[in-house]
């Protein structure tokens, strides 16, 4: 082997190296049960994840007026998508209350085929329901919701987040002259995104309010994440993502949850789906978020305005390069 060739070759193993790390992080939009879970609650392939034991996992909350939780609620859309989405602003506009959430900005997309390819778009119609509370899991009760008119993002930041924006519309009917009382107080207690982007090699408390498989009920789940890789300790299944992790030391905002790490599926099962595998995860994963962060998204582009195209070339390879792997060619016509 001449010198040339000796040069390629060490070319060719320092490329696929790099390759092999970046890959091994790879993070996905499935949601996963954590191990340490699966393992504490004796679960095994082929058993059902009963609402018994759904309920130890994933406590009820029972979020009181003004508290984090009272702030999380549900995203829902007319074609069956669930996920989980946080209040971050209350502003009045040419007489209309307008409301702004923050979420994980897969849970607006959609795969579906055409002519024979694949193509990613949003997908409309989408309702937040403030504090989304319910005793049968039928039935829902809420404080407010948010008609979502649009979802705003921003590529350069490469991150799966997103805002959500819409008419703000409280459920109760509340006479004239208090209107402006709730709304104030409401509006006080805003949850508070964290000003700089916490990194710590440390693992960090937090505290999670999410809907795993979707169901009305607010769940809490505490935990540790730690920001250097963003990756997080804290079981979810579908319906959490977006989920926001409240600090427990600040209070604030520091992070977006979006999906799992490392996944392997097993034979587990949900009863209110049984078709469908449970993935079990080692840890999840979140991005970390900041109000640079949200400015940026605020002034960033609406999933309205693109098309299939158009969302392919913004989303891959900025913000989802591991997940969505299929080629350009595949993708577009």
């Amino acid at each position: 082997m001449n010198r040339l060739d000796i040069g390629k070759f060490i070319y060719f193993l320092f490329i696929s190296l790099i390759f092999l790390l970046s890959s091994g992080k790879a993070t996905s939009t499935l949601e996963g049960l954590l191990e340490k879970d699966v393992k504490k609650h004796h679960l095994k392939d082929g058993d059902t994840l009963s609402d018994e034991t759904f309920d130890k996992l994933f406590l009820a909350s029972n979020p009181q007026n003004f508290s984090q939780g009272w702030y999380c609620g549900q995203l829902a859309s007319q074609s069956g998508g669930k996920g989980t989405g946080t209040l971050l602003k209350i502003e009045e506009k040419d007489g209309i209350l307008m409301g702004t959430g923050i979420t994980s900005l897969h849970v607006f997309l959609e795969v579906f085929p055409s002519h024979d390819k694949k193509k990613y778009r949003y997908t409309p119609n989408w309702t937040f329901y403030q504090s989304s509370t319910s005793t049968d899991n039928e039935k829902r009760s809420y404080f407010a919701k948010i008609e979502v008119t649009k979802v705003l993002f921003s590529s350069e930041l490469r991150k799966d987040i997103c805002l959500f924006v819409g008419s703000y519309i409280l459920s109760g009917q509340y006479p004239a002259e208090a209107l402006p009382k709730v709304i104030a107080g409401t509006h006080a207690k805003l949850p508070k995104v964290s000003k700089d982007i916490v990194a710590s090699g440390k693992p960090i408390k937090a505290i999670l309010y999410h809907y795993p498989l979707g169901k009305l009920n607010q769940r809490e789940n505490k935990g540790k994440l730690l920001s250097t890789d963003s990756t997080h300790k804290v079981s979810t299944l579908a319906g959490s993502s977006g989920a926001a992790f409240f600090s427990k030391k600040t209070s604030e905002i520091i992070g977006i949850h979006i999906g799992s790490v490392d996944g392997s599926i097993m034979g587990l099962v949900s009863k209110d789906d049984p078709n469908k595998k449970i993935e079990v995860v080692e840890k999840n994963s979140f991005n970390t978020v900041c109000n640079a962060e949200i400015e940026m998204m605020l002034k960033g582009l609406d999933l309205h305005e693109l098309g299939p195209n158009s969302l392919y070339s913004t989303l891959v390879p900025h913000i989802y390069p591991e997940v969505f792997f299929e080629s350009k060619d595949e993708l577009t016509e």
